[in-house]
């Protein structure tokens, strides 16, 4: 009995272990060098969770890329002689690349499948790859300068394929395959200017499939009419190096036998393969020399930039922000190009002029990078924004050269408020002047008091009727006289408001103005677009820094800062809804105490 049982138990055993089982597959031969080849591992008889890992030792040559795992559950119910038996069937299919580019034979595996403490191996796999045939119907080619280049130049890239008319007419599919233009972290890809194409062509890279615009035409040669397909880049170097490109190469599937369908369609019942590869390319990329760069350079590199400079105002006084607005162009890397430090030797003098710190962001539009940055002047003497220097680097003469913007003229005040005593002063030397300047009258008489004797009738009235009469009359006009004297006062105070209102300075009145039309401007943009609103409130800011230039708060400066990040971000981080409340409150906070400052 124990020896049945023993039996069993080694047999349940042997059954587990020959329940896990691995199987390598793959497509059907021919396998060509060059194209991809996907490799099948099916693992079957683990435990559905957690999922097994597989182990495989690199091939002596090319790459096998883990592209993913498929798991299946498949689960059945039979009954035999009223007994239901239920299985469960779990399936995990690991999928993977295998890349070679030259022909011969290869060895990959064994794949060793692992879960838990169940560990099961494969067999190896072994593949023959042949090399695809060439043909004179078709061909490709990159092409790049051959001469050295430099970190930041653009580099001119065509992509070329062409067909004959007759491998055009057979065409099944096709695969364009240009490794170049995987190379992202060494060169950046950017699209020509007013570059139109006319087909979209689809190019096989490592990092997957790349979708470019191209343009398609027919050319004659000789006997034969070929399709020619051009494909314009540019590339732009990130470092310095000698870079080996691999070649890029065209397979084609050629049908030869092919079969109609309703329509009058045809498909190929049998395909033959065909392939054309450029040559391998080097390209050398310098570093621009640094022992001769100057301070205005700042990436620039290309030839005939120009820098244009504007002034959002050019009276001011010493330590209002001016807004500078720069427009480069140029032929060469506009996209990456950068604004040197304002402070920098050939630009704005330090001690003349106050620039903020970090990198003043730029955007591309329509072939030109604007920039905008904030300025403060210092020095009440100074009478322009000078000429501002920019320097690049020109590729071909391999040396750095260097443009500069107009001049702007600035008129420069001290920062001094103009109080009231200071206009009626000016008021009363304004008619000084003017009574001097007034012609000669006759003398008036002379008057030495306020109470002129000169013709009265200083005599003692003594008739004691006229004297009564005179009396009753007032008492029976009493009331006529009271409404007299309240309208008399009443009318002396209105004067005496009107005094004073017209004695008020005009420049407060009109600084008082100014000041309610900032902060309503501030209240307005509830309902505008957040980067409008931004620049709304910067303007307003700006208004009420100018009318309390004895006032400097930090967060002011600050927040007119953040607006005009927000008002001159570019276009795809601009949002259209409108600004948050939290943002203007804070801002119309700021702006009620700068004006209570100030008063």
């Amino acid at each position: 009995m124990r020896s049945v049982g023993l039996f069993l138990l080694v047999w349940v055993a042997a059954a587990a272990a020959a329940a896990q089982t691995v199987g390598v597959q793959t497509t059907a031969a021919p396998h060509y060098a060059g194209e991809p080849i996907e490799v099948h591992v099916v693992v079957q008889g683990f435990e559905e969770d957690p999922a097994p890992s597989v182990v495989v030792a690199s091939p002596p040559r090319g790459k096998l890329i883990a592209a993913g795992v498929h798991p299946s559950v498949s689960t059945s119910i039979t009954i035999v002689n009223g007994q239901m038996r239920r299985t469960k069937e779990v399936t995990f299919t690991f999928v993977y690349q295998l890349q070679v580019a030259e022909p011969g034979p290869i060895e990959i595996g064994p794949f060793a499948v692992t879960q838990g403490d169940t560990s099961v191996t494969s067999r190896s796999l072994r593949l023959d790859l042949e090399a695809l045939p060439s043909s004179d119907q078709m061909a490709v080619e990159l092409t790049f300068p051959d001469t050295p280049v430099y970190v930041g130049e653009r580099v001119p890239v065509t992509l070329r394929f062409r067909l004959t008319g007759r491998l055009r007419e057979n065409l099944h599919q096709y695969s364009l395959r240009v490794p170049f233009f995987a190379l992202t972290d060494t060169f950046q890809f950017l699209e020509p200017p007013n570059a139109a194409g006319t087909t979209q062509v689809e190019i096989q890279t490592p990092n997957g499939p790349l979708s470019l615009m191209g343009s398609a035409r027919e050319e004659k040669r000789g006997a034969d009419t070929y399709l020619i397909v051009e494909i314009q880049r540019i590339a732009v170097p990130l470092r310095a190096g000698s870079l080996e490109i691999p070649p890029a190469t065209l397979d084609v599937e050629e049908g030869v036998r092919f079969r109609r369908d309703l329509f009058g369609g045809r498909s190929p019942t049998q395909i033959r393969k065909w392939r054309s590869a450029d040559r391998a390319r080097r390209l050398s990329v310098k570093q621009i020399p640094a022992d001769r760069m100057p301070e205005s350079f700042a990436g620039a590199v290309g030839s005939g930039f120009s820098l244009t400079v504007s002034a959002d105002r050019t009276v001011v006084k010493v330590g209002e922000p001016i807004a500078l607005h720069f427009e480069l162009r140029g032929d060469g890397n506009l996209e990456t190009a950068a604004l040197p430090r304002l402070d920098a030797k050939g630009l704005l003098p330090p001690a003349s002029f106050r620039v903020a710190d970090g990198e003043i962001p730029g955007r591309f539009e329509d072939g030109v990078k604007r920039f905008t940055a904030m300025v403060r002047v210092l020095d009440p003497n100074v009478g322009e924004i000078p000429a501002l220097e920019y320097s690049w680097f020109d590729p071909t003469a391999e040396q750095f050269q260097s443009a500069k913007s107009r001049p702007i003229a600035l008129s420069v005040g001290d920062a001094q408020r103009i109080g009231a005593a200071d206009v009626q002063s000016a008021e009363r030397a304004s008619e000084s002047s003017a009574s001097d300047r007034e012609e000669p009258t006759a003398p008036a008489p002379s008057r030495t008091g306020s109470l002129v004797l000169t013709g009265a009738d200083l005599a003692i009235e003594r008739d004691a009727e006229l004297l009564l009469r005179r009396a009753s009359v007032g008492r029976r006009n009493s009331w006529a006289l009271a409404g007299l004297y309240s309208g008399s006062v009443l009318l002396l105070l209105l004067a005496q408001f009107d005094r004073r209102r017209r004695d008020v300075d005009p420049a407060i009145v009109a600084r008082r103005r100014r000041v309610e039309s900032g902060l309503r401007r501030i209240r307005d943009v509830s309902n505008l677009p957040a980067p409008e609103a931004a620049a709304e409130i910067a303007r307003a800011l700006r208004a009420l820094l100018a009318e309390t230039p004895d006032v400097r708060r930090p967060e002011i400066d600050a927040l007119i800062g953040e607006c005009d990040a927000r008002s001159y971000a570019p276009a795809a981080d601009r949002d259209s809804a409108p600004i948050d409340a939290a943002f203007q409150q804070r801002a119309l906070e700021l702006a009620q105490s700068l004006t209570e400052s100030g008063s």
